[in-house]
């Protein structure tokens, strides 16, 4: 073959193979057309800027045209055409050259796939080796490749994950946010729709802006009720939704909604009681919870109401003897004081001194606190010398 029809070969070759990309926008053999250019030298100008383009390309690992609007003002202003599919039309070829570019699209495609899984494996071994720094910048690089190749494609929610996971490890919740939310943009799955939403609520969680956290919370609940009552076996059910309930109610709490805050975990009580039973530390700790909650609301009698209801299970599961019934009895001593009922403040007062003193001993700051609580209690009932006896102790 002379220089002349290589020549017209490789212009026919370069103009369908713009044509075909700006049309389908995929990925092409820029590197065997590199090739082609360092066997002939090219004289036409049009060829020597497409030379230097592609070489920039491959230079760069970027084996896809970036920008179609770019390339469709190139192809007008160097070809002087006004219609693109009049200049597709204009330099079709033959059908062995068109065969041979869908192989070299193909060649292509499966080496992309190649780059991609290898930043993807390299990022997971880093992360295996808890050097998250490394992994991140793999993963980006995958996925970089990846939305150049195909915006749109599912996995680029995956990888986008595995980056906001990296910045999750290492503290960094703003950026780790980004990138949840990114996958969150592009996921189709419900299952990975609620669990990018628990990584978003949690992340918001961490940087105190509770007001984002509520609105995803509030969310993954409304998903969950949706698609798990007919998916998971009640149990499987109650726990899923019980946790959202916590969450939504502490949010809540933080905000100083301590109105809602209640109601959740009222409905994250009753929850947690239909899965563990009534008798069980976890149902004592909520109610313990609750009551604060009320107090904070300046409900004295609920409040005492529900400690009241934490105390009994705490006597029976953990026993008398235990630092938690302890605290139970305190908390109710003080909330007795709060409404001035000194004789019943006193007693659970004493109570909590008893199981204080039994299991840490006379000469501990905690024992010491339950002292001056009876103290307290004295100087309430006006009774002054009991009530310096307190202090003294």
């Amino acid at each position: 073959m002379n220089l002349l029809s290589e020549n017209i070969i490789i212009n026919d070759y370069l103009t369908y193979l713009t044509c075909h990309t700006i049309e389908k926008y995929s990925s092409n053999n820029f590197i065997k057309l590199n090739k082609l250019y360092t066997k002939i030298l090219v004289e036409n100008k049009k060829l020597k800027f497409l030379k230097r383009y592609l070489r920039h390309k491959i230079k760069n690992s970027a084996f896809i045209l970036q920008s179609e609007s770019r390339f469709k003002y190139w192809m007008k202003i160097q070809l002087k055409e006004k219609n693109f599919i009049n200049i597709k039309e204009k330099y079709s070829v033959s059908n062995k050259l068109k065969k041979t570019i869908l192989k070299d699209n193909q060649f292509l495609k499966n080496n992309i796939n190649k780059e991609i899984n290898h930043y993807l494996k390299l990022g997971d071994y880093y992360s295996t080796l808890g050097n998250y720094s490394r992994a991140k910048e793999h993963y980006k690089q995958s996925l970089k490749i990846m939305k150049n190749i195909s915006p749109n494609n599912l996995n680029i929610s995956l990888l986008s994950y595995k980056v906001a996971s990296c910045y999750t490890k290492v503290g960094d919740y703003t950026n780790a946010l980004k990138y949840y939310i990114k996958a969150l943009e592009i996921e189709k799955d419900d299952q990975a729709i609620i669990e990018l939403y628990t990584h978003i609520v949690f992340s918001y969680r961490q940087l105190n802006h509770y007001n984002n956290a509520l609105e995803y919370a509030l969310k993954s609940l409304a998903l969950k009720k949706e698609i798990y009552i007919n998916k998971l076996n009640i149990n499987d059910y109650n726990k899923s939704i019980f946790k959202d309930y916590t969450i939504i109610a502490d949010i809540y709490e933080q905000l100083t909604n301590y109105k809602l805050a209640i109601k959740y975990s009222n409905k994250s009580l009753t929850k947690l009681e239909t899965i563990l039973g009534k008798n069980n530390n976890a149902v004592a700790l909520l109610y313990f919870n609750i009551g604060t909650l009320y107090l904070n609301t300046y409900k004295t009698n609920k409040a005492i109401y529900y400690h009241q209801k934490a105390l009994a299970i705490r006597k029976v599961v953990l026993g008398i003897i235990h630092l938690d019934t302890a605290l139970s009895y305190e908390m109710i001593g003080s909330l007795y004081n709060y409404l001035s009922k000194f004789r019943e403040a006193l007693k659970y007062s004493k109570k909590a001194l008893k199981i204080k003193k039994s299991i840490l001993g006379k000469n501990h700051k905690e024992v010491a606190s339950s002292y001056n609580s009876i103290g307290l209690d004295y100087r309430g009932k006006g009774n002054y010398t009991k009530a310096l006896g307190g202090f003294d102790s």
